[in-house]
């Protein structure tokens, strides 16, 4: 009777989706380089019509977790990324960037680790 029971609830892998899942966290590529007084951080690919690019500066091994959905607030100290791309942080921190969707929720996430500021 289990066996029965077992069987009629496997699905056969034709019916398994080929596409990626949607609640599944994407990549994001992050670069910075050096520039006067701070850093230029690049981003891609851009953020989707209606989302926002957001980061967190850390000292390295201290990056937060980020899941697909996760909340990145304004107030969880998550901050806009400026158009421009340039910050100011310490060489050696971790930058997170992460694609946020007009709810705050983590869509994409990258980091990359800062330079030393431009003279």
């Amino acid at each position: 009777y289990l066996s029965e029971v077992c069987d009629c609830a496997v699905l056969p892998k034709s019916v398994t989706p080929s596409v990626p899942s949607e609640d599944t966290l994407g990549t994001l590529t992050v670069n910075a380089v050096a520039t006067s007084g701070g850093q230029i951080i690049t981003v891609s690919p851009k953020a989707t019509s209606g989302n926002t690019n957001r980061y967190q500066l850390t000292p390295k091994g201290s990056e937060p977790t980020v899941n697909y959905g996760t909340t990145c607030a304004l107030k969880d100290h998550w901050v806009n990324l400026p158009e421009n791309g340039k910050v100011t942080g310490t060489e050696g921190y971790t930058i997170t960037v992460v694609e946020v969707n007009s709810l705050d929720k983590a869509v994409k996430k990258g980091s990359t680790t800062l330079p030393a500021q431009g003279a």
